[in-house]
């Protein structure tokens, strides 16, 4: 899976120093995790950037199903993803 995480993060002006600094780690930590990112940090991501987390999947990913659930305040929140 392909992600824009990078190219989100030019847009809103982020570096890999400045995620490193929102998250308390490393940048080496930060460059790890946007190769192959978890579904937490993809959360993570998103939030700092103020996204949806379908906004980091490469647009060619259309092929993907997002899974919401309602948090405890019946806010829609997305899990993860399914292949189409």
């Amino acid at each position: 899976m392909k992600f824009k995480i990078e190219q989100l993060m030019k847009e809103k002006g982020f570096s890999n120093v400045n995620l490193a600094e929102e998250f308390g780690v490393s940048r080496s930590t930060i460059s790890n995790n946007l190769k192959k990112p978890s579904l937490e940090t993809l959360i993570k991501i998103a939030d700092v950037l103020g996204v949806k987390v379908s906004d980091l999947l490469d647009e060619g990913e259309d092929n993907l199903e997002p899974i919401y659930k309602k948090d405890e305040n019946g806010k829609l929140i997305n899990i993860g993803f399914l292949k189409k």
